[in-house]
């Protein structure tokens, strides 16, 4: 599983930021204002990516002496992460970085205790569970430390990913059970499960907000083929052999407009332009 998601993930690092990772500049500016972290603050993110999150806190906090890792299962990301961050300019702060290749489990196994002061984990609860995660994460951090979870509000999306594989499978791949290939995915849990995870891994003034990551498309076709290069639906849809893959695309915007089924809330014309306003919780506790 974590050999095919870093696969995954390499194939796509190389375009990462640009097509996903920037979109989320917008979140961070509002929740930035509202962290209060110490000067030589301890800052780690797992599942870092390219690290854009991580350069966009050191440069937000530049007065501040940050010492902040960024943990990757996948080495092309990381390998971004470094070509993509300006050292000299970091040093000239006083501010350290560091970059490391590393399964988030494996590595948050290995992590002293009370290690770091804020601890990021964004887009991850897709592929790590998050009962094993939030307690691994309470052990890192220190007393007082703040956790930060950017993710999918899948209690909005269950409804669309059941549609869009049944459109797939029933209409491609109808030899296989669309139901049974649902239970395979990992899928965010609803906010009320992840507060009572929290709560059972140490955490306490838990705070879980709504936000939109809103991206503007000249067509619902050209909206499926991002999400595809992004990865936000790898699940189902890296199951469609290349070459068939827009066609299956193509038929899946036929199909949500034959059958009126509104994208987040976005009615499906093949030729009109489409707004995808993707649905994710910010989620912020405290050790």
């Amino acid at each position: 599983m974590a050999s095919e998601i870093a696969e995954k993930y390499a194939q796509r690092a190389d375009k990462y930021e640009s097509l996903y990772e920037d979109k989320f500049d917008a979140i961070w500016n509002d929740i930035l204002p509202r962290i209060n972290i110490q000067e030589d603050a301890r800052v780690l993110d797992v599942g870092c990516g390219t690290g854009r999150t991580l350069r966009h806190i050191m440069d937000w906090f530049q007065r501040n002496r940050l010492q902040v890792k960024g943990v990757d299962l996948c080495a092309d990301m990381i390998a971004q992460a470094r070509e993509k961050t300006d050292l000299s300019a970091i040093q000239s702060r006083g501010q350290k970085i560091d970059w490391e290749v590393q399964d988030c489990l494996t590595f948050l196994k290995s992590c002293p205790e009370e290690e770091y002061d804020l601890i990021i984990a964004a887009s991850l609860l897709a592929y790590v569970e998050a009962t094993e995660l939030f307690p691994l994460i309470n052990k890192a951090a220190k007393k007082g430390g703040r956790l930060i979870v950017i993710s999918a509000a899948f209690d909005f999306t269950e409804s669309v990913g059941l549609e869009i594989i049944k459109a797939l499978v029933m209409e491609h791949f109808f030899s296989i059970h669309w139901s049974a290939l649902f239970k395979k995915l990992t899928l965010v849990k609803p906010a009320g499960e992840i507060t009572r995870i929290l709560i059972a891994s140490g955490f306490k003034k838990i705070v879980i907000e709504m936000r939109s990551m809103s991206v503007a498309f000249p067509n619902p076709l050209s909206c499926l083929k991002w999400i595809d290069e992004t990865g936000l639906a790898s699940q189902y849809l890296d199951i469609i052999k290349k070459k068939n893959k827009e066609k299956v695309l193509a038929d899946i915007v036929k199909y949500a407009e034959r059958k009126k089924i509104p994208i987040f809330g976005e009615e499906v014309k093949r030729d009109a332009p489409f707004v995808l306003n993707w649905p994710v919780y910010v989620i912020s506790a405290e050790k």
